[in-house]
């Protein structure tokens, strides 16, 4: 039976993730909350959802490599944007709560049931505790780079960290990115940086300028 704990034997098969064999995803829409929520997908099969970080430019559109390799898995896997960010609409509330309790909303506005939650960066503490809090609506958790469930810091080393992130934050915030800033950013968190295209780096400006700054 194919499943999602399989994709580890599906890659070990031969089926690879290249820049060359990318064909994106068709955008689909629906309404959570209000909301027109962006989302792509491939496959049929159980269903993996998977979840943004929450860096400026980050969008469903970080997984379109995965997309193909895993439906050929016989994995359903979607993406979705986050409110406020890629093409889904701007809500009144920018917490990252609500953005935690959305994904609920829109699982059941597509009937999907009971799903893996596949997270990047940020949303790994989003899933966590959603997971825990329904553990019943999720079949796997399966974290990706995230250090939103690493343990608590010292007071001290929170403080310092807290004040850099300040800093990232205000720089991310006070000047409108380029396509320069923007493959700064990308190359600086991809290991193969052969990967990071010039399409790639113009979609990720796209999703970082106009509504999404």
């Amino acid at each position: 039976r194919t499943g999602i704990g399989s994709i580890s034997q599906q890659t070990k098969r031969g089926i690879a993730v290249t820049a060359s064999t990318t064909v994106p995803a068709p955008d689909k829409f629906v309404t959570v909350d209000g909301l027109n929520i962006r989302y792509i997908e491939r496959g049929e099969g159980p269903v993996a959802i998977f979840m943004h970080g929450g860096s400026i430019g980050s969008s469903a559109d970080v997984f379109q490599r995965n997309l193909g390799p895993l439906a050929a898995a016989g994995i359903r896997a979607i993406a979705y944007d986050h409110p406020g960010y890629g093409l889904s609409d701007n809500p009144t509330d920018w917490s990252v709560p609500y953005r935690r309790d959305l994904l609920p909303q829109f699982i059941d506005a597509l009937g999907l049931g009971k799903i893996a939650l596949v997270p990047h960066s940020q949303s790994g503490g989003m899933a966590a505790q959603l997971a825990l809090k329904e553990p019943d609506r999720y079949s796997h958790l399966i974290a990706i780079g995230t250090g939103g469930l690493l343990p608590p810091l010292e007071e001290a080393k929170e403080g310092r960290d807290a004040a850099v992130q300040g800093r990232v934050d205000r720089m991310a915030t006070e000047q409108e990115p380029t396509l320069e800033s923007a493959r700064k950013q990308l190359e600086s968190t991809t290991f193969h940086t052969e990967l990071v295209t010039d399409a790639e780096v113009a979609l990720r400006l796209a999703r970082s300028v106009g509504k999404n700054f």
